[in-house]
């Protein structure tokens, strides 16, 4: 038996689509998930339909704690939509903001926990092997950033949106001189054009554990132009002349995250992952999610109650 969808509220209008919080019914159960959608008029441009086909290649087939799920795919005459795990939760870069606004800021064992976290749902996709045809098809994700981690409201970390993750199955190429991804959190080898690999991501990553370990932007310009020229000079100001809570070894860790030279990095985050976890229980030797959670938790205190209320409304009207 086929599922059936019923969408509940919207959640985000962007340049192609739609998001939509719905319930998926199926032989009597029920469950919240997300519904992404394109809009009917971009459906039947080819670029926009190579790209959509492109997530669903390179991201149906992930299984990974760490990593948003994409659970069922539904195409008809009149509508296209992706069905994913409806994660509660806010972004990274929701949180920043809203610990700015409250001035609660998340201490060094919790950073290194969400950048760990992060770290193991990278690393999965870096070394996906095709469990039907056994072989191997790295997945570069080319768009961390804060927006595209979420942090869960019981304490877990998820990276999402694989929209511009480059895989072998890709048909979408990106062409001369196009940027996929957000400026402020590309490494200088891509903005030049040149080979990259996953690296690439650990890049992007390094960026957001800098700026978490800081509270401060790392390339910030008034334009495009600028944060890609600070990008290509890749001047990385020392972390403990911010936080001086930051020792030296956690510093060194952050900084070849950040290199330049990619080849000069870690040689996959698989070390990286080694290097946290280690950093991590030297730091704090009881630390668990629950600590975590209880951050989170503390911080979207009224955000989690909203949203609790609203889904017992829509569910009440459904």
């Amino acid at each position: 038996m086929k599922p059936v969808y019923k969408s509940l509220d919207l959640l985000k209008t962007g340049g192609f689509g739609e998001i939509y919080r719905a319930i998926q019914i199926k032989e009597g159960l029920k469950r919240l998930v997300i519904l992404k959608t394109i809009k009917k008029k971009l459906i039947k441009t080819k670029k926009v339909q190579d790209q959509f086909e492109d997530e669903l290649r390179v991201t149906f087939p992930l299984s990974h704690p760490n990593i948003g799920q994409i659970i069922d795919y539904y195409e008809d005459e009149d509508q296209v939509f992706f069905v994913m795990e409806y994660i509660q939760g806010k972004t990274v870069r929701e949180l920043q903001k809203k610990s700015d606004k409250i001035k609660k800021y998340m201490n060094i064992p919790q950073v290194l926990y969400l950048i760990l976290e992060s770290c193991k749902g990278l690393s999965y996709a870096h070394n996906y092997i095709d469990s039907f045809k056994k072989l191997k098809n790295p997945i570069i994700h080319r768009d961390i950033s804060p927006q595209n981690i979420m942090v869960t409201y019981n304490g877990r970390v998820k990276v999402i949106d694989f929209g511009v993750a480059k895989a072998k199955t890709n048909i979408n190429i990106t062409s001369q001189g196009e940027y996929k991804g957000k400026p402020a959190y590309m490494p200088p080898e891509y903005i030049h054009g040149k080979y990259y690999d996953h690296r690439f991501d650990q890049f992007s990553l390094g960026v957001i554990f800098w700026e978490l370990l800081t509270n401060k932007k790392l390339f910030t310009g008034k334009n495009y132009i600028e944060v890609l020229k600070k990008i290509d000079a890749c001047e990385v100001p020392l972390p403990r002349f911010f936080n001086s809570e930051i020792d030296h070894e956690l510093q060194e860790i952050v900084l070849k995250m950040l290199h330049s030279n990619y080849r000069k990095r870690y040689s996959h985050l698989g070390e990286v992952e080694k290097e946290l976890e280690k950093k991590l229980y030297s730091l704090s030797p009881s630390f668990t999610p629950g600590v975590f959670q209880e951050f989170v938790e503390n911080v979207f205190k009224s955000e989690i109650l909203w949203e609790k209320a609203k889904i017992k409304s829509l569910l009440n009207e459904e």
